[in-house]
């Protein structure tokens, strides 16, 4: 299952994804994260300014069994980063699930077109979300 989400850090799950600086998607093999892919957040418009990648997302945190790619992973490199809108809507057409704390209609109305479930929640952290989303909650 790959789950995409919106995130200031490349790792938490942050609140819009209007204002979000990276796009993240995670790989979930079994029960866990087996990899995350982030890449820079094309559809930023509600700030300005472009960060560089957090030291945090190069460090694995997370798990020691966690895999992560600055970028897409290996099985999408005969795609290119998605480096405008609609690149990026037709990268997300690969995600079975987008996560977002908060987003505005026409964000959930594109998602919807792409054929991609919205799940909204209040956890920022994307372990916890994975567990509890698996396990039926």
């Amino acid at each position: 299952m790959r789950i995409a989400y919106p995130s200031k850090d490349g790792t938490h799950i942050w609140g819009h994804p209007g204002r979000a600086e990276y796009i993240v998607v995670v790989t979930v093999e079994g029960n866990k994260i087996s990899q995350r892919e982030v890449i820079p957040n094309v559809l930023k418009h509600h700030e300005k300014g472009e960060g560089r990648l957090p030291k945090e997302i190069t460090e694995n945190r997370n798990s020691p069994d966690e895999k992560v790619i600055l970028g897409l992973s290996p099985l999408q490199k005969d795609k290119s980063i998605p480096k405008h809108k609609d690149e990026l809507w037709a990268f997300l057409k690969g995600v079975d699930l987008f996560v977002t704390r908060s987003c505005g209609e026409g964000f959930k109305r594109n998602l919807e077109k792409i054929g991609v479930p919205l799940v909204l929640t209040k956890e920022k952290d994307i372990n916890k979300f994975v567990e509890d989303y698996l396990n039926g909650g």
